[in-house]
């Protein structure tokens, strides 16, 4: 399994070893196929842009997550790409993390946990767009954020 992590921010250190020793579980307890996708962290500023450009919300967020495009839009260009194992994006904003880690009281560590696993469930095609997929993507989390390895 291969995650591309770019740190684009100097507010938080990012610990490289437990990301991608959490998603290699996750990604297997999900028995995902795809299994390549980038983790990049950003500040504020830049995710106020994200979210603007591509949700049409006009603030930042803490995690956005951007399937691969191929992936869910099948086409003539994607079927000669069978070996595609790419499953998307998921950029976190450290400015949000830290906000949130003060705010709830959370290790920084486990936050960014939390919000990539997040990601990954929102590339995987969780969400929580009403109440039943809500309770469905709530359980799911619980179950892998309590077994991940750190």
């Amino acid at each position: 399994m291969g995650i591309t992590i770019a740190n684009r921010q100097r507010l938080l250190k990012i610990n490289r070893i437990r990301l991608h020793r959490n998603a290699d579980y996750w990604l297997d307890f999900l028995s995902s196929s795809e299994n390549q996708m980038s983790l990049v962290f950003i500040r504020d500023n830049k995710m106020q842009i994200l979210n603007s450009q591509y949700r049409e919300i006009h603030e930042t967020t803490d995690v956005l997550a951007f399937p691969d495009f191929y992936r869910i839009k099948p086409n003539k260009i994607s079927n000669n790409f069978a070996e595609n194992t790419f499953l998307g994006d998921i950029v976190i904003s450290t400015d949000e993390v830290l906000r949130l880690s003060i705010e709830e009281s959370k290790d920084l560590d486990e936050l960014i946990d939390e919000l990539f696993l997040h990601g990954i469930l929102h590339l995987h095609d969780y969400d929580h767009q009403n109440k039943k997929e809500s309770l469905r993507m709530k359980r799911i989390e619980r179950k892998l954020f309590s077994n991940r390895p750190n």
